[in-house]
């Protein structure tokens, strides 16, 4: 918008991003309903694909129209390949995003307002929906009552887009600081750099291992469930958004200095068709299983580096031949276009 005076095309805007995720998403539900089958047996196959297949025979056009967190209602039993989920949020965020990017375009206080608004917003309902339901902060903790059964609970906040509004919005404003702030250098003094990364590190490790007394049998206040329910997640993206100013601006020290080796720029190429495809790496994995698994730390450790290591070659294969020929196609379209 800033080198087209404002201007931008919205129509672009809104296929690119349909086009670029929509036919890897189509290909790993053809893969993990049908496919995967084909491919690898056991004791434990068939049950759970069984009624995969039946979901997405039921709700499949519920992923391609990116409304598959809101229908069926709460919807965690309901949709095709579950995981997919968090596309439908990001989704929704992007089309909802262009009167948002216009007025911090226009006026970045009013645009900044708006935002802060629908945060509060969001954290007011997420608040209401957790205490009437008595959601918990950690899977050791008894619901606080019994509004709705376990089986659908969950994801009346887990998978809904106010939930995870906030954390998009959160994003959007560290990109809007990097956007002012590109080309320019940022002074800050020591004690505020300090003070930032101390900030930002307490607020991820509380966020992570805050919940850990309750694996004890320890009781949480629902006031306190609430609150990490309503808070926890846009403060983990705002301990994020820290390390990213940080390292851009030059005060992220080692960890700008790990982040930036060239060994993550081929990996995280990947890493969409990673997180598409590594739900049906991990199925094939444990469903084929013919004898009990043994938990160690070997074992642990063995099988997460196994499943990392086997999901990434299975995104490679889809990148190469199926989202970064799609790119391309895109690129030769939007070219002759203009």
């Amino acid at each position: 918008m800033a080198r087209n005076n404002g201007k931008i095309n919205w129509l672009v805007y809104y296929i690119h991003r349909y086009w670029r995720i929509t036919w890897v998403l189509l290909f790993v539900m053809l893969f993990y309903t049908y496919l995967i089958l084909h491919i690898f047996d056991g004791p434990m196959y068939q049950n759970p694909h069984k009624f995969g297949r039946k979901n997405c025979k039921d709700y499949w056009w519920t992923n391609i129209l990116y409304i598959n967190n809101l229908y069926p209602f709460p919807g965690i039993e309901g949709p095709c390949i579950g995981w997919v989920w968090y596309l439908a949020c990001d989704m929704q965020f992007y089309w909802l995003s262009p009167p948002i990017l216009i007025l911090l375009y226009r006026s970045w206080k009013w645009g900044m307002r708006l935002i802060a608004s629908l945060c509060v917003a969001c954290w007011c309902v997420v608040a209401l929906i957790s205490t009437h339901f008595g959601e918990v902060a950690s899977i050791f903790h008894e619901r606080y009552n019994d509004n709705i059964n376990d089986a659908n609970g969950d994801d009346v906040i887990y998978g809904k887009p106010y939930t995870r509004w906030p954390v998009y919005m959160v994003g959007m404003v560290t990109g809007y600081i990097l956007y002012r702030l590109e080309g320019k250098t940022l002074k800050m003094n020591v004690a505020y750099v300090i003070s930032g990364w101390c900030a930002a590190i307490a607020t991820g490790l509380a966020i992570i291992y805050g919940l850990w007394y309750t694996v004890e049998g320890h009781y949480m206040p629902q006031w306190l469930a609430v609150l990490y329910i309503t808070l926890s997640r846009p403060a983990w993206a705002a301990a994020l958004g820290w390390m990213t100013i940080s390292c851009v601006t030059g005060y992220g020290g080692p960890v700008n200095t790990i982040l930036s080796w060239k060994i993550w720029i081929p990996l995280s190429r990947l890493t969409f068709s990673a997180y598409m495809i590594h739900l049906p790496v991990i199925v094939m994995g444990y469903l084929s299983r013919d004898r009990l698994l043994f938990y160690d730390v070997y074992n642990v450790v063995y099988l997460i580096l196994g499943g990392i290591v086997l999901t990434f070659a299975v995104a490679f294969t889809i990148s190469v031949f199926l989202e970064s020929p799609t790119i391309g196609w895109e690129k030769i379209v939007l070219k002759r276009k203009k």
